[in-house]
């Protein structure tokens, strides 16, 4: 569980996530704001079956592309230019 700001009052949040070291992406099941009352059970259970993650993403991905664009942004600078998104 996470806590964050929201507007006007602090958020509890249930995040269930992970890493899938085979393929290296981060997997979210679950992603949502919790309230007084609000009860969790949590069953561990031995299955060959997994349900499957609302959201998975690669972090190399993410990073490839900031560096890119790190690159890309010195390089036109080197050369006098300026990168401009449209």
């Amino acid at each position: 569980m996470n806590s964050r700001k929201g507007e006007g009052d602090d958020e509890i949040v249930l995040d269930a996530g992970g890493l899938d070291s085979k393929t290296q992406e981060h997997i979210t099941w679950v992603q949502r704001p919790l309230e007084i009352g609000d009860e969790l059970l949590i069953r561990v259970v031995d299955s060959t079956r997994t349900t499957r993650a609302r959201k998975r993403w690669s972090a190399a991905a993410e990073l490839d592309k900031k560096h890119e664009i790190a690159w890309l942004r010195k390089t036109a600078a080197k050369h006098g230019f300026k990168v401009v998104r449209g």
